[in-house]
């Protein structure tokens, strides 16, 4: 059966609308970037000194983040962009949910994580990729949830829609561990890899 709660998304190029993942009826925000060519470039470069299937995780403090960050990577040319990106985005992150530290993941992948539609069981999850799609999403009213991790496409209709951000934006999922959203976490999967081409992926949780 599908879930009675509707879930909607925000998006907007203004990064203030993150905040409407708190209205009861959001299940995805979406800050909606252009990255810089610059920033571009960096990603490309950390790419190339580690093309292969990598993942750093790590906790990171609110303060100093820039530093920590820096100290968990290597040398490469224009590493600065990507790094006061990731503190940036950490430093929304944890001001939007007052956290004192985040679960800090930056991995290369070659091949989809997780490729059949599923659920987070934590409270809400940011994600943002810098070289290819992020994730791929649909909205409450179109999954049959007895159907998750039993097939593939658990679609109430053929003619269903994936939904997916761009290259570049941030999304905020809203898991099933939010309070009052049991039952209503977003439905999501990883993307497929063109080529085997690698992605760089970030993702922030609560620690």
């Amino acid at each position: 059966m599908n879930n009675l709660v509707k879930s909607s998304k925000s998006e907007s190029k203004d990064k203030v609308i993150l905040s409407d993942i708190y209205k009861d009826d959001v299940n995805i925000a979406i800050w909606q970037r252009n990255l810089s060519n610059e920033l571009s470039i960096s990603a490309k470069n950390y790419l190339d000194i580690d093309s292969s299937v990598s993942t750093l995780c790590t906790i990171i403090k609110s303060t100093n983040v820039n530093r920590l960050v820096s100290q968990q990577l290597p040398d490469f040319s224009f590493k600065n962009y990507l790094i006061d990106d990731i503190a940036n985005i950490i430093d929304m992150f944890c001001y939007l949910f007052d956290l004192k530290q985040v679960g800090l993941r930056l991995a290369t992948i070659n091949k989809a994580m997780c490729p059949r539609f599923h659920i987070d069981h934590v409270p809400c999850r940011l994600i943002t990729s810098y070289s290819s799609t992020a994730t791929e999403w649909l909205y409450n009213q179109d999954v049959d949830r007895s159907l998750l991790g039993k097939v593939d496409n658990p679609f109430t209709d053929k003619e269903i829609q994936i939904q997916k951000p761009n290259i570049g934006d941030v999304a905020l999922l809203k898991g099933e561990s939010w309070i009052g959203n049991s039952g209503s976490g977003l439905v999501h999967r990883s993307p497929n890899i063109i080529d085997g081409k690698t992605r760089l992926l970030l993702t922030l949780d609560f620690a």
